[in-house]
């Protein structure tokens, strides 16, 4: 087993999680912004602009690369331990983790950052309009379709201040 991987996936897991961290931080200081009341026309340009740092613009990318991240982190630990696993289930990966590292701070994280369908969060709401569970991120993030039909993405679109505080839970 090569030593030098696990240092490896966490500094990729720390690029990925670097970027939602400082993503977060956009759309919470923008106030997630869907809408704009102006005085004057604007452009479309200027729309886009103004609302660049909200859910509808980046929110899915924001949470792959949240959901990938943590995924590298645990992929980095299990590598260390020699366990080599080329799947993208989190509850999986999570579960082999505590397998290997028991009780861990780590672990308490993660399983906080896992949502579940039907909790009142974006991707609580998500995950139950597609009747999928989080070990399905991957693939449901990433495109407008699986293998069962389309994916609807507007529960991850569009809270506006309503959905700080979970952007603020990504954070």
């Amino acid at each position: 087993m090569r030593n030098d991987l696990p240092p490896a996936y966490w500094m990729l897991a720390a690029q990925f999680l670097r970027l939602a961290h400082e993503s977060c931080v956009e759309i919470i200081n923008s106030g997630n912004k869907y809408t704009l009341v102006s005085d004057v026309p604007i452009s479309p340009l200027e729309f886009s602009h103004a609302v660049r740092w909200s859910d509808h613009a980046v929110g899915a990318g924001v949470l792959f690369s949240y959901f990938h991240g943590i995924e590298l982190i645990l992929k980095g630990f299990l590598s260390a331990a020699g366990i080599r696993l080329k799947h993208h289930r989190l509850t999986e990966l999570l579960k082999k983790f505590e397998e290997y590292f028991p009780d861990t701070d780590l672990a308490k994280a993660v399983h906080k950052a896992l949502p579940k369908a039907g909790e009142n969060t974006p991707m609580g709401r998500f995950l139950d309009a597609n009747t999928i569970q989080i070990d399905e991120w991957y693939e449901a993030l990433k495109y407008p379709e699986s293998r069962t039909g389309l994916i609807d993405h507007f529960h991850l679109k569009f809270g506006g201040q309503t959905t700080i505080s979970f952007w603020e839970s990504v954070h």
